[in-house]
């Protein structure tokens, strides 16, 4: 029997079910502590007293899309510190224009911030300063506030979820004929790492800067971790991105990063995704993690919604090249006309609808195209989990 290399990829749908907040909720109340958004805007600096900075930036975001997210906010903070490194922050004009309004609101208001910019201006000091001081400020914050909420619902358990995802995972995942499993997660917690450690799987956890062992279950937190921090060394040979956790808060960094200003935080987050994959060490894991879907034989997507352009073009490239890896997608929240928007535009398959049918005429939330290897299930992580039918979705290895 042949031995299989296995790749797990969890986004954020991948730990809903144990608790992780979701990433915008509908309540046009944003007190409420229903999703990382709101969380993150009742973080930071008044300029009133009602109304947060971060407030004022949402607004202006919202005016351009209405359907914006903590993820704006960070991508607007970020390149508003990048365009003050900029000769008349011409490369990043827009969000300069952005600045203007946060000028105007400062300056109109008496708050803390107001008097900071008095002292400012008295002592003739640059007062890009001042505001690349608020707005580093601001992301730190900013960060701090989704670390401490991936850190509450760490610390959460959901038994009927623990025990149905190590029983998948031993069961379907660890098959005696894995040759190895390397799984990828998306989010910034460690509780499936835990989890798996906890009930006897014998697994690795990456850690930047640290020896890495041949260890047959790997994993990996590509987009960051509430357990890194940024590294104080500028030593070119060294990792920007350290394991330990910032005692106080988080430190952000502004620095070259192949000739290019880059924010540095522990964690990648905001639109502007690809320009951090030049640090260390997310461009290790993204070449570790293009390496391995080309050669696994099994891929499970679980709770990833396919908006991360870069993960996207390794998915499209690494299945060009492996065309025969059986692929699982599980999401509740994508439609068929969804996955076969992504599917086609993205991943260049060349299908159309008529390709797309379900598995059981009785059941439409398990989906296959015809002629492929890739499975879609529209339901949540935990229901997949209690499926037995999933086991359908791999092929009779004895074929292979």
């Amino acid at each position: 029997m042949k031995k299989r290399n296995k790749l797990v990829l969890l986004g954020a749908g991948a730990v809903m079910d144990i608790g992780a907040p979701a990433t915008l909720c509908s309540s046009p109340n944003t007190e409420l502590d229903c999703c990382l958004t709101h969380q993150v805007l009742n973080t930071g600096e008044f300029i009133s007293s009602s109304e947060r900075l971060i407030e004022v930036i949402y607004k202006e975001i919202l005016q351009y899309n209405r359907k914006a997210n903590f993820e704006d906010i960070i991508e607007f903070i970020e390149n508003t510190i990048l365009s003050l490194y900029q000769k008349n922050h011409y490369s990043y004009s827009k969000y300069y224009d952005y600045l203007n309004v946060i000028r105007e609101v400062i300056a109109k208001r008496d708050s803390p911030l107001k008097s900071l910019l008095f002292s400012f201006e008295q002592t003739n000091q640059n007062v890009d300063h001042f505001y690349l001081k608020v707005l580093t400020d601001l992301l730190a914050d900013v960060i701090d506030c989704i670390r401490k909420r991936v850190k509450t619902y760490q610390g959460k358990k959901n038994e009927e979820f623990d025990k149905l995802f190590v029983q998948w995972f031993k069961k379907d995942v660890l098959r005696v004929s894995m040759k190895s499993v390397n799984v990828y997660s998306l989010n910034y917690d460690n509780y499936l790492y835990e989890l798996l450690k906890r009930e006897g799987v014998k697994i690795e956890l990456f850690e930047p800067g640290k020896e890495s062992h041949d260890s047959k279950v790997k994993y990996f937190n590509l987009h960051g971790s509430a357990n890194w921090k940024v590294n104080e060394s500028k030593n070119p040979n060294s990792y920007e991105i350290c394991s330990g956790i910032d005692d106080e808060r988080s430190t952000i960094q502004v620095r070259s990063i192949s000739d290019k200003k880059t924010v540095l935080s522990p964690i990648i987050a905001g639109r502007e995704k690809v320009n951090k994959l030049y640090a260390q060490p997310f461009r290790r894991l993204v070449t570790s993690f293009s390496a391995d879907c080309e050669k696994a034989d099994e891929i499970y997507v679980i709770g990833y919604s396919f908006l991360d352009n870069h993960i996207n073009s390794v998915f499209r490239d690494s299945l060009e090249k492996n065309p025969k890896a059986k692929v699982v997608v599980v999401n509740p929240s994508m439609t068929v006309d969804d996955f076969m928007e992504i599917i086609v535009k993205d991943l260049k398959y060349k299908y159309d609808k008529g390709n797309f049918h379900p598995i059981n005429h009785n059941d439409f939330k398990v989906f296959e195209i015809t002629g492929s290897n890739m499975r879609l299930f529209i339901q949540k992580f935990i229901d997949f989990l209690h499926d037995p039918r999933k086991r359908i979705v791999i092929l009779n290895e004895k074929s292979n």
